[in-house]
């Protein structure tokens, strides 16, 4: 009797220490929403010139870095950390990379970009939102790779694309 109550115990201590894991690791990538809307808001503050070279400092890459690891990236040295406190001791950086195969503008010879595409009704392509058009050949998607150090040593990474 007494084994078995001891087995138990030890059971419902394990159960309790992962669902309290999950729940970190849950809290981890939703705070990483925090990390993308950052990269938004950088990305909208920067003059279109800006975007053509990389701003290392600044975590951002002109190209798609078809070698990048978010496992093996010196988070220290190359990431922009997002200055918002989400209250729960999680520190949110964040990485964004042009989809294009160079740096430069998108139109340069042998250059490839990943780019939205969707068709009004009359036609003409509506690139950034309602009411905004622009010449499909200007605009390139970007990658944001947000990486959440949280409690407990979480780690969580999350990918999102935007325009």
């Amino acid at each position: 009797m007494m084994t078995t109550t001891v087995g138990i115990l030890r059971n419902s201590n394990a159960s309790l220490g992962i669902v309290g894991n999950l729940g970190f690791k849950q809290n981890a990538t939703s705070v990483s929403d925090q990390g993308v809307e950052a990269a938004r808001t950088w990305l909208r503050a920067q003059a279109p010139a800006t975007l053509l070279a990389a701003v290392a400092a600044q975590g951002y890459s002109p190209t798609w870095d078809l070698a990048f690891d978010p496992e093996t990236f010196d988070w220290d040295a190359n990431s922009l950390e997002s200055t918002a406190n989400d209250g729960t001791g999680n520190r949110v950086r964040y990485v964004i990379h042009r989809m294009c195969s160079l740096a430069g503008a998108t139109d340069v010879a042998n250059q490839e970009c990943v780019s939205p595409t969707s068709v009004s009704g009359n036609g003409s392509k509506q690139l950034g939102g309602e009411g905004n058009v622009f010449n499909e050949s200007l605009i390139a998607l970007f990658r944001v790779t947000v990486r959440v150090d949280g409690p407990r040593n979480t780690v969580s990474f999350t990918q999102a694309t935007i325009y």
